[in-house]
C-alpha cells in the first residue's frame, strides 16, 4: 500500500519528461517532505531543469489527497436538475419517488438513451456528483487513477484548489505529459483537471481536461494577472506555488512582492521554488527571508573559481576607452538609445572574439555603418574607425592563444560564450574534448559530471552567476580581457555583500559558495595591486550597458509592455483573435516583428532573389522584406461589408452560410438597439459555461468593421441561434462553423499564394507591391500570450 501511494515513484516509473537523475529524485523527495508539513517554504536548487517533474508530483499528490479525503455522494446534497454521473453516463437528478427510488433523466437526448429509476443503494454506490452533464459517455480516468492506488473514487467535486505561477514553456510541457495508469497512457489533465489563467484575466480549461469535473489546479504564466486573480475575494486556494527565476527579475518582481501578504490574509500557504540565481537583489532576498522554512543548495557546494586575464595592447585599450566615453555621454540622449545599444553589442563581441578579423564582428560594424548612413544627422564616424581598429587588432589572437593554453587534452571542458559567437568558436576550435555553449543556453541535468572545467569568456555579472551557481563542475575559469577585470571585481563584491547580509540575518550559506567568492575576490585584488593599473572610470557605463543588454536579451516583459502600449493603435481594426508570440525579431530603423510559431518571411538571398524563411530560421543579418499585402481578416471585412450591399457576392454555400449567421446576429442587435453590455447579459443566459465573454468581445462581433472571421468555439454560433430564435442556426451550428472555417481558410490560402508567388523572383522584378525592408539585429525567444493577431508577423515600430 505504501508503495502504491508514492506519487514520486509513480512519476519515476512513467518518466513523463525523460530520464530522472538522482539529483532530481532528491529534489522531489525534499520538496515532497516540505509539502507534507503544510506550511510556507522556499526552495532554491542549482538550475531550473527539475520544474516539470516537481510540479506534476505536487499536482498529482493533491489529486490523490482529494480522492482519499473525499466524501461519498449524499442524497441530501442533491438538488433538482443537478448533474450526476451514474455508471459512466451523465444524468440530471429529478427527485425521489414514493417507493424510495430516484429518477435520473438522460443528458444526451439521443434516441438510444433513456431515463432511469434507481434504488438509493445503487445510486450511492455507482453515482457521483458532476460539475456539469455531458452528452457523451464519462471517461472515468479519475476512477482508474484511484483504482491504481487502491482507493475508492467517490466523485471528487467541489474540492480544494492549488494555484501555480510558472513559465509558459513549463506549462506546455506539463499539459502534454503522459503517465502510465495500469495499461493506459493518460495525459496530465486527464488525471488532474486544470485550467489556465491568461494574461487578460480569462480562465480556460486546459487541454485534455474533462469539463464535467471540477478543476483542481489553476495555472498562470502572467504575474500581474495571477496576483489580481488571487486578490479577488471569491478565489480561495489551499496553496500557492511560484516556480521559476523569471519572477524575480526587475520587471516582474513588483508584481509578486505582495504574494506573502496575500497568502497570510487568506490563511494560505505559499511555496517559492526556484534556482540559486534568485539571490540577486535585496527585494528577492527579503521575500525569501519572510518565510522561515528554507532550503538553498548554495551552502552545499564549493567550487574553485579562478580568472585568467587576456592581454590587451595599447591600441585595443585606447579604442575601447574612446568608445566607452562616447557611450557615457550618449546614454542621456533618447535619440541615440538604439545606436548606443548597437555600439555596445559590437564592442562586447569585439572583446570576446578569438580571431583577428572576425566575420561576425565585421558584420556588426557594417550594421552600425548602415544605420549612420540612414541617420545622417548623427555624426560619429570616429567610432567606426575605433571599431575597425579593434576588428583588425591582434587581441583576438591573444584570446585564442589563452583558450588553447587553458584547455588541455587530458580532461573535458565546456566553453561558454556569447550566443552570436557560439558558431564562430565551434568552427575555430575543433577539439574533441571541448563542448561549446551560449550564455543563454539552459543548464540541464545532463551537463553534470560531464566536464572537469567550465570556461566563461568575458561574461556579464548575471551570466557569471548563472553558470557559477549551477555547480556543473568543481572548477570554473573566467577568461576576460584585462580591460574588463575591474567590472568582474565590482560585481563579485556586490554579490558577496548581498549574500553576507542575508547570511548574518538568516543563517544562509555560512560556507560553500561564499568561501569560493571570497577566494576569487582576493585573487582579483592581488592581481589589481600587482598590475598597479591606472583606474579607468568605466564601471558605471559597463553596469548600465549590462542592464540594457539584460533587458534586450533576457526579459520578455519589455516586449510585453511594448505590445500593451501599442494596442491602442489598432483599436479600429483589431478583432478578438489572440495568439502567442514566441519570437521577437529586432530590425534596423526601429522596427520589430512579433513572430508566431508558424510564421514565415521573405528574405533576400545572396544572388538577389527572394526566398521563404520560417521564423525559427531567421538569423542575425537577414534582410527581411515586408510586402503590403492585406491580411485575410482585413480582406474578409471588406468583403463582408460589400456582400451586405450586394448579396450576389455570396458565390458558394460556405460564403452564404458564413454571411447568414453573422448578418442575422448584427441585424438582431441593430433592430433591438442593444449595447455590447446588454448582449453580454443576454448571451450569458444561453452559454453553458462559467467563462462568459467580455463586453469588448461582443463589441467586435457587433461591428462589421471589426467582426472576426471565426469564433473561438462553434457553440458560440449555437448560442446566437438561441438568442435570435433561429432554429436553423441553433441546430446546425457546427455546419455554419465549418463554413466560416472554410471561408477563412480560403482567404488565408489566397494571401499565402500571393506571397509565395514572389518566391525566387528578383526584387527588381517585383513592381506591383509596396514593401518595407529591415535588417535583423537580434532575435529573442519569448513567450507572450494573448497578443492581437493583427500586430504579429509584420513590421511594427518598436
Amino acid at each position: 500500500m505504501e508503495r502504491l501511494h508514492n506519487i514520486k515513484r509513480f512519476i519515476i516509473e512513467s518518466y513523463p519528461f525523460g530520464y530522472i537523475s538522482s539529483r532530481q529524485k532528491q529534489i522531489m523527495e525534499e520538496i515532497s517532505q516540505f509539502n507534507k508539513q503544510e506550511e510556507s517554504f522556499t526552495y532554491q536548487y542549482l538550475n531550473e531543469s527539475f520544474y516539470c517533474n516537481v510540479i506534476s508530483m505536487i499536482c498529482l499528490q493533491f489529486v490523490l489527497k482529494n480522492i482519499e479525503n473525499d466524501k461519498k455522494l449524499l442524497i441530501t446534497d442533491l438538488s433538482l436538475h443537478d448533474s450526476v454521473e451514474y455508471k459512466k453516463s451523465y444524468y440530471y437528478f429529478e427527485g425521489c419517488n414514493d417507493d424510495g427510488t430516484y429518477n435520473l433523466k438522460a443528458a444526451d437526448n439521443k434516441k438510444s438513451s433513456y431515463d432511469i429509476t434507481v434504488p438509493e443503494q445503487l445510486l450511492l454506490r455507482f453515482g457521483h456528483r458532476s460539475r456539469k452533464a455531458r452528452k457523451r459517455k464519462a471517461n472515468n480516468y479519475l476512477y482508474d487513477f484511484a483504482q491504481y492506488f487502491e482507493l475508492e473514487f467517490k466523485g471528487l467535486v467541489n474540492n480544494g484548489r492549488l494555484a501555480v505561477l510558472l513559465t509558459k514553456d513549463v506549462y506546455d510541457n506539463i499539459i502534454q505529459s503522459k503517465y502510465f495508469v495500469g495499461k493506459q497512457h493518460l495525459f496530465f489533465s486527464q488525471i488532474c483537471n486544470s485550467e489556465y489563467l491568461t494574461g487578460s484575466g480569462k480562465v480556460h480549461l486546459s487541454l485534455h481536461t474533462d469539463s464535467a469535473n471540477e478543476p483542481l489546479i489553476l495555472f498562470c504564466s502572467n504575474a500581474n494577472a495571477f496576483v489580481n486573480y488571487l486578490d479577488s475575494e471569491k478565489n480561495e486556494f489551499e496553496k500557492i506555488y511560484i516556480f521559476g527565476d523569471k519572477w524575480y527579475m526587475d520587471n516582474y518582481l513588483p508584481d509578486i512582492l505582495s504574494l506573502p501578504d496575500l497568502a497570510n490574509e487568506s490563511n494560505t500557504t505559499l511555496a517559492l521554488i526556484s534556482s540559486n540565481n534568485i539571490a540577486n537583489n535585496n527585494d528577492s532576498m527579503e521575500m525569501i527571508k519572510m518565510i522561515q522554512a528554507n532550503r538553498n543548495w548554495l551552502s552545499d557546494y564549493e567550487e574553485s573559481f579562478s580568472f585568467i586575464n587576456v592581454h590587451t595592447n595599447i591600441d585595443f585599450a585606447t579604442c575601447t576607452t574612446e568608445i566607452i566615453h562616447f557611450l557615457s555621454e550618449a546614454k542621456s540622449d533618447p535619440s541615440l538609445r538604439y545606436l548606443t545599444k548597437l555600439i555596445w553589442s559590437s564592442l562586447r563581441i569585439g572583446a570576446s572574439v578569438a580571431r583577428k578579423n572576425s566575420p561576425l564582428f565585421g558584420s556588426q560594424i557594417n550594421i552600425i555603418e548602415e544605420y549612420l548612413k540612414i541617420h545622417k544627422n548623427i555624426y560619429c564616424q570616429k567610432l567606426i574607425v575605433y571599431l575597425r581598429q579593434i576588428h583588425s587588432n591582434r587581441f583576438g589572437a591573444q584570446m585564442k592563444k589563452m583558450i588553447l593554453k587553458t584547455v588541455d587534452n587530458s580532461s573535458s571542458h565546456a566553453i561558454v560564450v556569447l550566443d552570436k559567437l557560439k558558431s564562430e568558436y565551434e568552427d575555430l576550435f575543433n577539439l574533441p574534448n571541448v563542448s561549446f555553449f551560449s550564455f543563454r543556453d539552459k543548464i540541464t541535468e545532463d551537463m553534470y559530471d560531464r566536464f572537469d572545467t567550465v570556461v566563461l569568456v568575458n561574461p556579464y555579472a548575471h551570466e557569471r552567476k548563472k553558470w557559477a551557481r549551477a555547480f556543473i563542475c568543481k572548477r570554473l575559469i573566467i577568461l576576460t580581457p584585462q580591460f574588463f577585470i575591474d567590472s568582474i571585481y565590482n560585481s563579485v563584491k556586490k554579490e558577496l555583500c548581498l549574500i553576507k547580509k542575508y547570511n548574518k540575518e538568516n543563517d544562509f550559506s555560512k560556507k560553500g559558495y561564499v568561501t569560493s567568492l571570497i577566494s576569487f575576490l582576493n585573487d582579483i585584488n592581488r592581481y589589481r595591486i600587482n598590475q598597479q593599473q591606472q583606474a579607468i572610470d568605466k564601471n558605471n557605463i559597463y553596469e548600465q550597458m549590462e542592464k540594457d543588454e539584460d533587458e534586450i536579451l533576457s526579459s520578455q516583459e519589455v516586449y510585453a509592455k511594448e505590445i500593451e502600449a501599442q494596442k491602442f493603435e489598432y483599436t479600429n481594426i483589431t478583432n478578438s483573435e489572440k495568439v502567442d508570440v514566441h519570437k521577437v525579431v529586432t530590425l534596423t530603423q526601429g522596427n520589430k516583428i512579433y513572430g508566431t510559431d508558424n510564421a514565415y518571411f521573405l528574405i533576400e538571398s545572396s544572388n538577389g532573389t527572394l526566398v521563404k524563411r520560417e521564423v525559427a530560421q531567421i538569423t542575425y543579418g537577414d534582410k527581411i522584406f515586408n510586402f503590403n499585402i492585406p491580411y485575410a481578416d482585413f480582406s474578409y471585412r471588406k468583403w463582408f461589408k460589400a456582400a451586405s450591399e450586394d448579396q450576389s457576392l455570396l458565390t458558394n454555400k460556405d460564403k452564404r452560410n458564413d454571411f447568414r449567421w453573422k448578418r442575422a446576429f448584427i441585424n438582431f442587435i441593430n433592430k433591438n438597439d442593444y449595447t455590447p453590455a446588454m448582449i453580454q447579459r443576454k448571451m450569458a443566459v444561453f452559454e453553458d459555461t462559467s467563462e462568459h465573454h467580455t463586453k469588448q468581445y461582443y463589441a467586435t462581433w457587433s461591428d462589421p468593421n471589426k467582426i472576426p472571421m471565426l469564433p473561438r468555439k462553434p457553440e458560440f454560433i449555437k448560442y446566437i441561434g438561441e438568442l435570435i430564435n433561429d432554429d436553423d442556426i441553433r441546430e446546425n451550428y457546427q455546419l455554419f462553423y465549418d463554413s466560416s472555417t472554410a471561408v477563412k481558410q480560403d482567404l488565408t490560402t489566397t494571401r499565402d499564394a500571393e506571397l509565395l508567388s514572389l518566391v525566387n523572383k528578383r526584387l527588381a522584378d517585383v513592381t506591383h507591391y509596396r514593401y518595407s525592408v529591415g535588417i535583423v539585429t537580434s532575435v529573442s525567444d519569448v513567450c507572450i500570450p494573448d497578443v492581437p493577431r493583427i500586430m504579429t508577423n509584420k513590421f511594427v515600430k518598436g
